[in-house]
């Protein structure tokens, strides 16, 4: 059980690595914009 929860949990923290990277790529363009 521990085994799985740990490889879920690396799923789960690789998908919310890539939203955050797009969230702070759109972030960037929209303060460039602005600058």
């Amino acid at each position: 059980r521990v085994s799985r929860t740990r490889i879920q949990l690396k799923q789960t923290g690789g998908k919310l690595k890539k939203q955050s990277a797009k969230v702070i790529k759109t972030l960037a363009k929209k303060s460039g914009l602005k600058k």
